[in-house]
């Protein structure tokens, strides 16, 4: 019965819910019953694999490209026209993986070289205009806003979640025992809190932005400069307090 309930499923999936045209460019698009899909005829999608969940929905508006990507729809996407999401540089491949009914908006004219997580039902939108290159992860458990012509660099980190609780050693003992081989499950969501980036702003290489942070118009943020709750107003320029000393051989 086991065997059969497998072919049928993979049955289901070759018949019902692969979109074929998109094999010849390399792609695996499999749109789950229950699910909602309007990709435009002029959306190009190059050796990537898309995976719509039934109740979710996905939407990729006119000329958008999407080359060497993993997108994972447990919620919603929607991404305006003309935009870019590719692997870059880098050898993986750039993801979005969406759980929970969480939602993520891309505003057009945006190029993400990234990863992005939601889960708990967060939300992101990134503004028009923006890029965002190589290594830089976004987590969001509540609510990540990116504005308008930013500029994020490289392997930088955006984290509006703790990501994990901190639970006593026996409980997560068991959790560790129960769920092997997955690690880090989690029973309930971590502590998060809102982070928001306005219009305009440079995120240097390997900056790293935790929950709570509030990024206004027009700031430019180091190199490995860290925040951590907060306002940075407008027209600002954050880096790290770097202190060294030079002693004697």
């Amino acid at each position: 019965m086991d065997l059969i309930k497998k072919l049928t499923g993979y049955i289901n999936i070759i018949i019902f819910q692969l979109q074929y045209k998109y094999l010849f460019s390399g792609s695996i698009v499999i749109i789950k019953p229950g699910s909602t899909c309007r990709i435009a005829k002029n959306v190009k999608i190059l050796n990537s694999k898309i995976t719509v969940c039934p109740g979710s929905t996905l939407e990729i508006q006119d000329h958008t490209k999407i080359n060497k990507a993993i997108i994972y729809v447990e919620g919603s996407l929607s991404i305006e026209p003309d935009c870019i999401i590719e692997n870059g540089d880098s050898p993986g491949k750039a993801s979005i993986l969406i759980h929970d009914g969480g939602a993520l908006e891309i505003y057009h004219h945006t190029r993400l070289r990234c990863k992005i997580w939601i889960r708990y039902g967060g939300k992101v939108k990134i503004g028009k205009y923006t890029n965002i290159n190589e290594g830089t992860e976004i987590r969001c458990d509540e609510q990540v806003q990116i504005g308008d012509y930013c500029m994020i660099s490289y392997n930088c980190v955006i984290w509006d979640t703790n990501t994990h609780n901190i639970y006593p050693d026996e409980e997560r003992r068991r959790l560790t025992t129960n769920y092997y081989p997955k690690f880090g499950h989690e029973i309930e969501k971590p502590r998060t809190a809102k982070i928001y980036i306005g219009n305009d702003c440079w995120i240097g290489r390997e900056a790293v932005i935790l929950k709570g942070v509030t990024i206004k118009n027009s700031v430019v943020v180091g190199y490995r400069t860290m925040l951590s709750k907060g306002i940075i107003e407008d027209n600002k320029t954050v880096i790290q307090e770097i202190s060294y000393r030079i002693l004697d051989k």
